[in-house]
């Protein structure tokens, strides 16, 4: 019994660890796939999934500067977050969500260095 349940288990362990990334994970997508998402809805599961990535990257970038005590977008919405994405895509439609999060960072950044 208890080797036909530990090759029941090793088998659906092996199904698991074989299937794709791409298939596990979310990764990046182009700005023109992203803007589809939040024009169909603001609210629309992918759209707010980036924007919550980009709050994600915000917070840890300001970890990784912990010691300097960094506060890049403190007291920002996250509705702010996702129309600065929102632009970005708009402005850049063949460029993807990675660089769109790196630009509202140091967009954030920046003013918070004035």
């Amino acid at each position: 019994m208890k080797r036909t349940l530990l090759i029941v288990i090793t088998f659906f362990c092996l199904q698991i660890y074989s299937a794709k990334p791409e298939n596990i994970s979310k990764k990046f997508i182009p700005c023109s796939e992203f803007l589809n998402y939040c024009e169909y809805s603001l609210f629309h599961l992918n759209c707010s999934l980036y924007t919550s990535s980009t709050e994600g990257f915000i917070s840890g970038m300001n970890y990784s500067q912990y010691l300097n005590k960094s506060t890049v977008g403190e007291g920002i919405s996250s509705n702010t977050i996702k129309l600065a994405l929102i632009k970005y895509c708009r402005d850049n439609p063949i460029k993807d969500t990675a660089d769109a999060t790196e630009d509202v960072y140091y967009q954030l950044y920046n003013d918070l260095s004035k």
